[in-house]
């Protein structure tokens, strides 16, 4: 039976473990959940009777659970171990897609929604500390690669979401497949259990990990950078498809391709930072990113045609794609904490982000147009690159400081 230990040196080969794969899985399932509604979002909206606004909410509503599910899911870990609370989370993200698929009218849209949202809360959670647990040393470049699956998550679900919607399938066939996905994925996770160890903790101390996490003053710029990063990951992730088909009057197939070319920028650049990134330029990947992303998010909403919206979607995609794993393995480096806790803690800053910025483009795209609603996003860009040169400035100050090596990330 394998047991979490640090690996033993950074090693230009990336070593995997056999739960890498499981959590691979686990993040394109996740992703599907999130992306299922933006794809379908029109057909879903016309069988339904709803408003922009409405179908924000419906975002903003799944997003308020995984929230929810963030704050208990670190006690649920340490009372069953992370792959056993995965695997249930996965089974219940499952049903909630089926329901969902089932769902009669608005509010039974909004329950389905909530358990959805049940179990995303718990991968959001959970996948990332385990991977930073299976690779403490190097988590930038494992966090990169395996992050890269929602990406691929995202890109697989618009494709064939929006192809079979353009060939005349219901959507709720679309959701109820991936309802079946999550629970395939719960299964992986439980057959998973018994090939790994993993050290059990009361409720009390996990708490207890999170308050000291919170009571450090750099904890907070790094969750205002995650809070931006999702905000830029939301807007594009669930507005992209809806702007081309009711912007540009495209096809749900444009609207799926528009989609897909920022998930497979996405994609494309978190496999790139898994494989060529080095802990120590997380910071300046940081940074050229933030300032790359502004100049395609810019351009937006000045684009005249289908191909120039795609082709500054994957451009956004690429700038992006590193910010939220990168953010996670930067913090675990400059804050010494239990890096379960901070990682839940930083995902509870990125998810009202990602649930904003889908609620605010709805918002503003029912009363001045979604052309408009897009000139939120540049700013966001702009804050991120202020905030990530400032700390890498005290970064580099610490480092000078303390020539000691830093001790290693506490695992679990």
């Amino acid at each position: 039976m394998a047991c979490l230990r640090p690996d033993q040196r950074h090693s230009p080969t990336m070593r995997s473990h056999p739960l890498d794969r499981v959590a691979s899985l686990g993040f394109i399932t996740y992703a599907a959940s999130a992306t299922v509604t933006p794809i379908c979002l029109v057909a879903l909206s016309r069988s339904l009777g709803l408003s922009l606004s409405q179908g924000g909410f419906l975002e903003a509503l799944r997003n308020v659970m995984i929230v929810l599910m963030l704050g208990i899911s670190g006690p649920l870990a340490a009372r069953w171990g992370k792959v056993l609370t995965l695997g249930v989370g996965a089974i219940t993200l499952g049903i909630g897609g089926l329901c969902y698929a089932i769902g009669v009218g608005y509010a039974g849209v909004l329950v389905a929604l909530g358990m959805v949202g049940i179990g995303g809360g718990i991968m959001e959670a959970l996948i990332n500390p385990l991977v930073q647990d299976l690779h403490p040393q190097d988590s930038g470049r494992h966090l990169n690669r395996i992050n890269a699956f929602w990406s691929l998550g995202v890109l697989l679900t618009v494709l064939s979401g929006g192809e079979l919607l353009t060939i005349g399938v219901h959507w709720r066939v679309i959701v109820a497949a991936m309802g079946l996905l999550g629970i395939l994925t719960g299964i992986a996770f439980l057959r998973r259990i018994r090939n790994l160890r993993e050290p059990r903790h009361r409720a009390r101390s996990a708490l207890g990990h999170k308050w000291t996490v919170l009571r450090q003053r750099r904890f907070w710029v790094f969750a205002v950078m995650m809070l931006l990063a999702g905000m830029m990951e939301g807007g594009f992730t669930f507005w992209s498809a809806s702007y081309i088909q009711l912007h540009l009057d495209g096809l749900p197939r444009a609207g799926g391709f528009a989609t897909a070319c920022f998930a497979g920028g996405m994609m494309l650049g978190r496999f790139a930072s898994g494989w060529l990134l080095r802990q120590q330029h997380i910071a300046a990947l940081l940074l050229i990113s933030s300032l790359g992303g502004l100049g395609f998010a810019l351009l937006v909403p000045w684009a005249s045609n289908t191909g120039q919206v795609m082709f500054l979607l994957l451009g956004a995609g690429l700038a992006v794609a590193c910010m939220w794993p990168s953010l996670q393995s930067f913090a675990a480096d400059r804050l010494q904490t239990n890096t379960t806790a901070l990682f839940i803690l930083l995902s509870a800053a990125g998810i009202p982000g990602f649930a904003l910025s889908a609620w605010l483009l709805g918002v503003l795209g029912d009363q001045v147009g979604l052309q408009m609603a897009w000139h939120v996003m540049p700013p966001l860009f702009v804050l991120m690159a202020i905030l990530v040169a400032w700390e890498g400035r005290l970064s580099r100050q610490q480092d000078n400081n303390d020539h000691a090596p830093r001790p290693n990330q506490h695992a679990l």
